[in-house]
């Protein structure tokens, strides 16, 4: 298959407008492109640096060590010179090139953090034991990466210039085309294909010969200004990075000044990762007492010595702007407040569109949150990130690690070269990581109490929305149903979404609920998961209205018999959310007095939209 050009990776214009902007102004240094896996991120990328001629395209490996990222011991050098040599890691290949990250939040946060650090300033500083030495690089980072992975920390995502956010698209029509493109079916529009890319390549040159006559007027300075104090922007990098991006893209209409729509597209791309609240929080009619006191609990701690409505970038600091221009740019000139709020309107609806979509149902459902990374317990398991001297007798030996320590010594210790001497005060071991992973237990109530007001074909809708929009990558879901005198696991542990959605479609509904029998046989369930993945974190989701009437026990009282059993519900590593498909129906509250006794998350079948 063909390598894909510039010009045919469907959709996704700010994401090419971002990395254009970068192209035009080398003052943006990072780029950072989020998404689902499957939307051509990468792709996108890759294709991009192709139209860049006078620059490559630098991959950066996952498992990359600090050393042959920045630098450290040249072994070879060192055994033959018997002294410490210093070799450049591959940041000193970005000098002057471009610099790619796929999954740059998977990468180790310690490397991604100096690798950002570094791309801003311009230089990489290496002191490793005795290893010392600097080199500059100028270079441009492009990073990818999908957010149900997890996260970059907000002093790294702050590093990136620009962040824009893939949506993936839902048009049949869309979808199709895009397939066929990728499949090489209908006409062949390679030719198209390059002519537009060689016209992209043309409009880059044109921008950037061009934007250094572009100035950042005084008005456009405080609309700016504004606009990061409304969306409480963290820091002043936000001030710049739209300064810089809207007069990119002014720059790539070929105009003299920015415009409305330049600084709007700017904001989104620049804001939308630095914005400190919600874009949804920041209406000034929403008057729900919960946000409020979630948003004073973060910030209780921050204290605003000035008023973010005086605060003002100096711009001359950053050379945003060109000094022939720049005296006439900043004459006197007030901002017209309707224009700036309309503006600001525009912003804060395209970015509250883009956190809207982030929302990872599933995982914020249950309260799940994002995956974290932890030290494997065990040897030999999860991901080498770097190494240490053993505590005691080594387990797991660092081969590299301890070569690099012999290095040295080798002269004395092997004067005619032959082999390798390694003393144990040399052997280091590794250091290893592991992702968090989660497991989903569904426990769904087809019982003949939901048959009413068609809450069935409801739940079902219900489940396949969250685990669908909440693309299980690494997560792996299991189902139970119970309904007459049967609960039983219909589908076990697994990585397949459509399976539990067909499996939940064709279940057969009616009759008694053993909500009881359902709890005992999920812990059971619960406990044999735990004892063979001992370092996966487990989350049962009921769907229900609470109203079991089947107990154990012949004879028992179903209330009481549920209330002693679901005491019993505690496992390590577990937790609970019922989900009350009863309420609004029937009035009654079971499922919330239920979540009551398993101390568990209570969400309302109504309520899931909010997630």
């Amino acid at each position: 298959m063909r390598r894909a050009a510039f010009s045919a990776v469907r959709g996704m214009e700010l994401a090419k407008k971002a990395l254009m902007c970068a192209a035009v102004d080398p003052d943006i240094k990072g780029v950072l492109i989020r998404g689902p896996s499957g939307t051509a991120k990468s792709v996108l990328v890759r294709s991009f640096s192709r139209i860049i001629p006078d620059r490559k395209l630098v991959e950066v490996p996952q498992n990359i060590t600090e050393e042959d990222m920045f630098g450290g011991l040249d072994m070879e050098a060192t055994i033959k010179a018997g002294r410490k040599e210093v070799s450049k890691g591959l940041m000193s290949r970005a000098d002057g090139n471009l610099l790619h990250i796929d999954n740059a939040n998977l990468l180790d946060p310690k490397i991604l953090s100096s690798v950002t650090e570094c791309v801003l300033s311009g230089e990489v500083k290496l002191e490793r034991g005795a290893v010392s030495a600097e080199y500059s690089v100028d270079t441009t980072l492009l990073a990818t990466m999908d957010p149900i992975e997890g996260e970059l920390s907000a002093s790294v995502a702050d590093r990136f210039d620009i962040c824009v956010s893939i949506i993936p698209e839902r048009d049949a029509e869309t979808r199709a085309d895009i397939a066929a493109a990728v499949l090489g079916l209908g006409d062949d529009s390679s030719d198209a294909e390059a002519r537009e890319d060689t016209a992209t390549v043309e409009r880059i040159r044109a921008a950037g010969s061009i934007i250094g006559g572009i100035g950042i007027t005084r008005a456009t300075a405080l609309r700016i200004a504004e606009i990061c104090a409304k969306l409480e922007a963290r820091g002043h990098r936000g001030e710049i990075s739209v300064a810089r991006t809207a007069r990119a893209l002014a720059a790539l209409r070929m105009a003299t000044e920015i415009g409305d729509e330049d600084l709007k597209d700017a904001a989104v791309m620049c804001l939308s990762h630095r914005a400190w609240k919600s874009a949804a929080a920041t209406d000034d009619t929403d008057d729900g007492t919960a946000e409020v006191e979630a948003e004073e609990e973060v910030r209780s701690d921050v204290e605003c010595t000035e008023d973010p409505e005086e605060v003002l970038v100096d711009y001359d600091a950053y050379d945003v702007y060109d000094e022939a221009v720049a005296p006439d740019a900043f004459a006197a000139g007030e901002e017209d407040p309707e224009e700036v709020d309309t503006l600001f309107e525009e912003i804060r609806e395209e970015i509250e569109c883009i956190a809207t979509f982030e929302n990872l149902r599933l995982h914020d459902i249950v309260g799940a949150g994002k995956r974290t990374t932890s030290r494997a317990s065990g040897i030999r398991r999860g991901r080498q990130r770097g190494d240490r001297i053993p505590d005691g007798k080594p387990v797991d030996p660092a081969f590299g690690a301890t070569i690099r320590e012999a290095a040295p010594y080798q002269r004395t210790r092997s004067p005619d070269g032959s082999r390798v001497v390694i003393k144990p005060q040399d052997i280091r071991d590794k250091v290893r990581i592991r992702r968090d992973s989660n497991a989903f237990l569904f426990m769904v109530d087809v019982s003949g109490s939901l048959a009413v007001g068609n809450m069935m074909s409801i739940i079902q809708e219900a489940i396949r929305a969250m685990l669908a929009e909440s693309y299980i990558k690494r997560d792996r879901v299991a189902l139970m149903t119970f309904r007459a005198d049967n609960a039983d696991i219909a589908v076990p542990f697994t990585h397949s979404v459509e399976t539990i959605c067909s499996t939940l479609e064709k279940a057969p509904v009616g009759d008694a609920t053993p909500l009881n029998l359902a709890l005992m046989n999920a812990g059971a369930y619960l406990v044999n998961h735990a004892r063979k993945y001992p370092d996966e974190k487990r989350h049962v989701v009921i769907i229900t209205d609470g109203q079991g009437n089947v107990p154990i026990v012949r004879g028992a009282q179903p209330l009481s018999e549920l209330k002693k059993l679901t005491a019993a519900m505690e496992f390590p590593d577990t937790t609970w959310t019922v989900i009350d498909s009863g309420f609004g129906h029937t009035g009654k509250k079971d499922a919330a007095r239920l979540a009551g006794w398993l101390g568990a998350r209570y969400v309302r079948m109504s309520d899931l939209g909010d997630y």
